[in-house]
């Protein structure tokens, strides 16, 4: 017995896949060939049995399923097409038969002849209902094959083919066959001639609109109720011989649905309308508006309402032709309907109304409807505004003209024709600009006046240049030192600024903003002047909302650092002729002030990058110049009361700042600027970062990192942190060796840093050089981390200064945890080694969770090196509380999962809640009030998700209930922390499990309702509403 023989007779006995795939390698590598294989096969495929037939045949088409294309020859296919589609009248070799045409189909060697050999055979012997899914499938696939390589082929057929495809496709309804027939459906409508067969098509395809199937959940061929939706959808609209058929039918959908299916005739209509012309569409034109209108003045929801105004312009688009003659008569009745809507405009109805006249002035390309409805609509309106009988609705009245403004603008803003080649609203336009410079002088009209004015000045070639600056000083003087606009009317005052900012920017700078910082005083007002105080906050806000454009953002720069300069240097003339008291006062009004000044700053240096402005790096050298030029004067200065620049609060703003500017340096830009700040603070010459000389009055001696440097120098080094943080990784340290220089800055950190601002900014300029540069910092690897450990475990030590070194571990582990450092998990472990000394146990188990939390640091914004975030520590935490039996570490332990399960996702921790619930209550039972609060937001987020409820909560629900009352009566936000979680707990614990505790509940709660806190009692109140809800 030979190779093939003998695995076909393996095959037969075994119908393991392992001989199909040798006999596809045997005739690959040409060692059978297909001749031998039918040989072997001889006896089974003439067989009288049914079932030897079948195995026959199925083998056969297995093989050629896995054979080269290139080893079945033009031959071959002819003979086996014959073949196959002669078994398709035995049912015992039907199916088989079916798989090997399907492969054949594919071949370059199966052509046209084939092709329609295949198709008569299919419609002759396969009886569709009768067969199963699976197998109709492959009868689809098959045809749909057929039809996309040999559509000429099956054309040439005539009406047969269509005929024949009816009987085959009647009466599928599986989604997976469906989704082939419709996309065969749609190329017999576009490319036969089907005008015979319509009425079949139409049934054929109409009889599954809408369509309502719901795919079973992880359906496995992940076809969606949206994927039928379309293909149907491509269906009905493929020809207009659908147009008089399907209209009737959808007006009966869209009469009698539910919202889902209205919206799906709604959307299928407007696909279809198009298709069907103008003569159908003109047909059912009076009777498709009534159906229309009904869903858009009287909307079941907002979806529906946009669907059926789209249709509507749809419908339009379709029945219009090169003039209003045809579609005169719907356009007077669709503008008439609405006018007579709108002689009421306070009326609900009139929202919608103005909604329709929008629709027809955004219908694109219909330049004679636009036309006839603003023509129609805004003369009305206009005269509405100024009938005195109309007064009380004139806000409503500008709201509707502003609704057609903006429809132009959306229209023109999307279209190739520019405003000025229609000018549809030219002769309405001093009415409008009267009309709403008229509503900006009443309180009541105001904001809809501003929103009108708004989008009028965004449609390009509308307004003249003298008009843009007379709408400039009206909306100014709603903005001068007396105005009392609201946040909300303030707002609008500004987006009407901000679009005339982005055409005409030379308009708003010089007169918007020079009046604006002309206002802006030069030094701070005093303690008691509230309004001054408000009034330049106000300015710095508007400044804010307006100076991000790229045009104004110069003057903006310049203006205010200018301002900042003599506000620092006013101060400093101030000490010698204020007492201290006195200079104290006013150093606090005028830090207060620059630190606003600062944060206006700062706010448009994060608009413009997160739009991704590029005019930014052009910036970089002279804000960072001038920033540092005013601290290191401030720094400098003998007398620290009047050097208002190194406050705190305006070093962090600072800080941002210079975040902000070198980030967008390039790495060539940033090499330089790297070496001179470590030259100006290692010796104190800021002269190459400044651009200036530092003045007499101001001197640093010696850089602000050295032993003997003031206080108020050494806190330079919080801008030297937010430098370094922002560099590139390729940006290289400009020091001789950079292990040796992070050795010093931890000694610095440790030993010098007189504040906790000072150590924690050298915290994150070790934690971030050594995280961007770790590959070659083995050095400070090996021997800072020992360093480190030694302040943390030495009993010479203070505990502060012991947990001043547990947080740079922290920082420094994190820098290497997050870039996946082999040596990370090491120095994890190494703070659960604290957890013996009682002394700083509780601080070791703080940082563990920090160690995993997201910070503005280590980030990829900030070019750090960021690949994953560890979850080990969860096992490692529970699995040592097990094991250890003193108290003392199990609650540090404690400590630590509260603080762990803080910063990492609920996916980490959700499968352990069974584990994790009573560690919970124990730290609930934690001196600590920080980590009472931590555990029971932990497990507010646990009630809230549906996939815990009735498990890990109802086991301990009773205990937990309990522990959290006792918590409710504690620290303000603990309070909150639980009450919320108490509130929560009975959506997701069974009613049967709290019903012991209900009333003991109610009356605690009762206790938490005259706090004299509002949030706790609003929160108590809540709680205390769902507690008496449940259980009826």
């Amino acid at each position: 017995m030979d190779q093939c023989d003998r695995l076909v007779q393996t095959w037969m006995a075994t119908k393991r896949d392992e001989e199909i795939s040798d006999l596809a390698v045997g005739i690959s590598s040409n060692d059978i060939t297909l001749l031998k294989l039918i040989k072997s096969l001889g006896s089974y495929l003439v067989s009288e049995t049914g079932s030897q037939r079948e195995d026959g045949v199925t083998l056969l088409s297995a093989v050629i399923e896995q054979c080269p294309h290139s080893k079945i020859n033009r031959q071959s296919t002819r003979v086996l097409v014959t073949f196959y589609t002669e078994r398709l009248d035995d049912s015992d070799t039907a199916i088989p038969a079916l798989k090997g045409l399907l492969c054949m189909s594919q071949l370059p060697t199966f052509t046209a002849t084939e092709s329609t050999e295949v198709f008569q055979a299919l419609v002759a012997n396969i009886r569709m209902k009768a067969q199963v899914q699976s197998t109709r499938y492959i009868v689809f696939k098959t045809l749909d094959i057929l039809f996309a390589r040999f559509r000429d082929a099956i054309k040439g057929l005539g009406g047969s083919a269509v005929k024949g495809y009816l009987t085959l496709a009647e009466g599928e309804k599986d989604p997976r066959n469906l989704m082939l027939a419709f996309s065969i459906v749609r190329v017999l409508l576009i490319e036969f001639d089907v005008k015979d067969y319509i009425d079949d098509l139409f049934d054929i395809t109409f009889c599954y609109f809408p369509i309502t199937f719901k795919p079973p959940p992880n359906d496995p061929y992940g076809i969606t109720t949206e994927d039928l939706k379309l293909a149907l959808r491509s269906c009905l609209s493929a020809t207009p011989s659908f147009g008089l058929l399907a209209l009737p039918l959808f007006l009966e959908k869209l009469a009698a649905s539910t919202p889902h299916v209205k919206r799906d005739t709604l959307q299928t209509l407007s696909v279809c309308l198009p298709v069907y012309g103008s003569a159908a569409a003109r047909r059912f034109a009076s009777t498709l508006w009534d159906a229309l209108k009904v869903e858009i003045l009287q909307p079941i929801d907002a979806e529906t309402e946009n669907k059926a105004l789209e249709t509507t312009q749809a419908l339009i688009r379709t029945i219009y032709d090169s003039s209003l003659d045809s579609s005169e008569d719907l356009i007077k009745d669709v503008c008439k309907e609405c006018l007579n809507i709108l002689k009421e405009p306070e009326k609900n109805q009139a929202q919608h109304a103005v909604k329709i006249l929008s629709a027809l002035v955004m219908t694109t390309g219909e330049t004679a409807v636009r036309q006839f409805a603003l023509k129609s609509a805004v003369p009305h309106l206009l005269q509405l505004f100024v009938q005195p009988d109309e007064a009380s609705n004139r806000r409503q009245i500008l709201s509707h003209l502003t609704a057609l403004v903006t429809a132009t603008e959306v229209n023109f803003s999307s279209l190739d024709v520019a405003y000025v080649d229609e000018k549809p609203l030219d002769e309405f336009r001093d009415q409008l600009l009267g009309a709403y410079i008229g509503g900006l002088k009443t309180t009541e009209t105001r904001v809809a006046a501003l929103n009108g004015l708004q989008h009028m000045v965004q449609i390009s070639g509308l307004l003249s240049a003298d008009e843009v600056q007379y709408i400039v000083h009206q909306i100014d003087e709603l903005l001068g030192p007396s105005s009392d606009l609201e946040d909300m009317r303030r707002a609008a005052v500004l987006n009407v600024l901000a679009g005339i900012s982005k055409s005409s920017p030379k308009l708003i700078e010089n007169i918007t903003l020079r009046s604006m910082f002309s206002a802006l005083p030069d030094i701070a007002p005093s303690r008691d002047a509230k309004t001054e105080r408000a009034t330049y906050q106000s300015i710095l806000k508007s400044l804010s909302a307006l100076c991000s454009q790229p045009d104004l953002f110069e003057t903006f720069v310049i203006r205010l650092f200018t301002k900042l300069e003599l506000i620092c240097s006013a101060v400093i003339t101030m000490a010698d002729r204020l007492s201290t008291n006195e200079l104290q006062t006013a150093a606090e009004c005028n830090a207060a002030y620059a630190h606003a000044i600062l944060a206006t700053i700062d706010d448009v240096l994060k608009t413009k990058t997160s739009q991704g402005h590029t005019d930014l790096p052009k910036y970089t050298d002279r804000i960072v110049g001038r920033l540092f030029a005013l601290v290191v004067d401030a720094a400098g200065r003998p007398d620290k009361g009047a050097a208002i620049a190194i406050h705190s609060r305006l070093l962090k703003v600072s800080e941002s700042i210079l975040l902000s500017l070198i980030r967008c340096m390039t790495t060539e830009r940033q090499t330089p600027l790297a070496a001179n700040l470590v030259s100006a603070f290692e010796r104190g010459d800021f002269s190459p970062i400044t651009h200036t000389l530092p003045s007499p009055e101001s001197r640093i001696t010696g850089g602000p990192l050295d032993p003997p440097a003031p206080v108020t120098q050494r806190n330079l080094v919080i801008l030297f942190a937010s430098c370094t943080i922002a560099m590139h990784r390729e940006t290289p340290m400009p020091v001789p060796d950079t292990s040796l220089w992070l050795q010093g800055m931890a000694q610095w950190t440790l030993d010098l840093a007189s504040s906790d601002l000072q150590a924690e900014s050298g915290m994150k300029i070790i934690a971030t050089v050594l995280n961007k540069h770790a590959d070659n910092l083995s050095p400070f690897v090996s021997s800072g981390f020992p360093a480190v450990w030694a302040a943390i475990t030495s009993s010479s030590h203070s505990g502060d200064g012991r947990r001043r070194a547990i947080h740079l571990w922290k920082w420094m582990t994190r820098a290497l945890l997050i870039r996946k450092h082999p040596q990370a998990d090491e120095k994890v472990d190494c703070l659960f080694e604290l957890f013996d000394d009682q002394g700083i146990a509780w601080d070791a188990a703080k940082v563990i969770g920090s160690l995993v939390r997201d910070d503005d640091v280590l980030t990829k914004r900030n070019y750090s090196v960021v690949k994953r975030y560890a979850d080990r520590m969860l096992s490692k935490i529970l699995r040592d509380y097990k094991e250890t039996k003193d108290n003392q570490k199990r609650i540090a332990y404690l400590v630590a999962l509260a603080s762990l399960v803080q910063s990492i996702p609920r996916q980490i921790y959700g499968q352990k809640m069974s584990e994790l619930m009573p560690l919970f209550i124990l730290g609930l039972s934690i001196s600590d009030a920080d980590i009472r609060t931590s555990v029971t937001e932990t497990l507010f987020t646990v009630a809230k998700d549906e996939s815990a409820k009735r498990t890990a909560l109802a086991e301990h629900a009773l205990t937990l209930v309990a522990t959290l009352l006792r918590n409710v009566l504690p620290g303000d936000k603990l309070r909150v922390a639980a009450l919320r979680c108490l509130g929560v707990l009975p959506s997701a614990v069974p009613y049967d499990v709290l019903h012991p505790q209900k009333a003991a509940v109610i009356r605690e709660l009762g206790k938490a309702l005259d706090d004299p806190k509002r949030e706790v009692r609003r929160m108590a109140v809540d709680t205390r509403t769902v507690w008496f809800a449940i259980g009826g």
